[in-house]
């Protein structure tokens, strides 16, 4: 049996002024592809579908394309929502996508669905918060993701005679390491939603999503998948891949390469080096450059876009350099203690302070002269 395991397509984003739609389209095509060369059986697409709440058309009608192409693999596709999906639009037509062998989690309804076969049981984890368990579990008091999650996992029973394997979109910790981000992400203040990857001993295979960058969590079985393409300068670097799971007498992974349309790409060097470069490469990728020269060069951006005409942004090294440290500094005194807290608690929460909750929090700023 074959197993793909997908996530973070972020169908819709874009980067910075760049449209991606064409680039989307493209790997998604190219995803098809290998899914049928590989012949896949069974496809795990773990959140984050969609990169907004509201999608557009556009984005709507290319992941219907993709179903659409999918269903006729002749495979299972099984979906959890991310926490950029909106649960209710991610969810329409679910019940007659399951007569396509499509499948669709987006609430958690006080147990996990489960997709069995002969001898492997897949468990859909949508994107768990503590209010989520609250709402279906009068008798669940915790605050943080981990005691969320933990009572999810509580309340399933694992055949095991039989491979179990979980999907999951959430940011997921070792004992005394974390995920590497990249900047088209962001934590939670004081890393709220972190859940301990030791919830998952008992399951063979955790295909998760939420991170961008490919990685595997404490051991080579927790896996993120990684985002589709490559959405921030920070994963330039990156390899896109789609980890293939086969399970005979044991349980294999192959990591296939995604080669995209264009690629994302920091070049460094001196202007003139550059500009020759690019003179010879006549690249379409998205580029972020950083020169050497001296600050003063008469207008680099413009100039250097006649040879790579999707370079986005430009920044001079000498000048990030010196302008590091002022920055730390800046961002720490413009945090804002009231801003911090409401978001806080809207996440524990999933609602907004009341208006007591509000004068009380007022109140306790004033004592501590915040």
């Amino acid at each position: 049996m074959k197993l793909a395991h997908l996530s973070d397509l972020h169908i819709g984003r874009r980067f910075g002024e760049f449209d991606l739609v064409e680039d989307q389209e493209y790997i998604l095509e190219e995803i098809i592809d290998i899914l049928k060369r590989k012949s896949v059986d069974v496809v795990m697409l773990a959140g984050d579908i969609y990169d907004k709440l509201n999608p557009s058309e556009q984005a709507f009608r290319m992941w219907n394309d993709f179903l659409v192409g999918l269903s006729k693999l002749d495979v299972d596709v099984l979906v959890i929502s991310g926490n950029h999906d909106s649960n209710e639009r991610l969810g329409v037509g679910s019940t007659l996508l399951e007569r396509s062998n499509i499948y669709i989690e987006t609430h958690y309804t006080g147990e996990l669905a489960k997709v069995s076969y002969d001898n492997v049981d897949i468990y859909m984890m949508p994107f768990i918060k503590p209010s989520y368990v609250r709402n279906v579990d009068e008798e669940f008091n915790g605050r943080t993701y981990h005691e969320a999650v933990a009572q999810v996992l509580d309340n399933v029973s694992l055949d095991r005679a039989k491979y179990n394997i979980l999907m999951a979109h959430q940011f997921v910790v070792g004992r005394e390491s974390s995920p590497i981000l990249s900047d088209s992400e962001s934590l939670s203040v004081g890393g709220v939603d972190a859940v301990g990857a030791d919830l998952f001993d008992g399951f063979d295979y955790v295909a998760l999503g939420h991170i961008h960058r490919p990685q595997s969590i404490m051991r080579d079985t927790v896996r993120y998948g990684g985002s589709i393409l490559k959405y921030s300068f920070s994963e330039a670097n990156h390899e896109k891949s789609i980890p293939i799971i086969t399970i005979d007498d044991k349980l294999d992974i192959e990591f296939v390469p995604l080669i995209p349309k264009r690629d994302v790409r920091v070049i460094k060097g001196m202007f003139d080096d550059l500009y020759q470069q690019g003179v010879k490469e006549k690249s379409d990728d998205i580029i972020h450059a950083v020169l050497e020269d001296d600050a003063s060069l008469y207008n680099p951006i413009t100039r250097l876009r006649a040879v790579y005409p999707n370079l986005l942004t430009l920044e001079f090294s000498r000048v990030k350099r010196e302008n590091e440290g002022l920055r730390r500094a800046e961002d720490i005194l413009d945090l804002d203690a009231r801003s911090l807290i409401n978001s806080f608690f809207e996440m524990q929460n999933d609602r907004n302070l009341n208006n007591d909750e509000k004068e009380y929090l007022e109140e306790l700023l004033e004592r501590l002269d915040l």
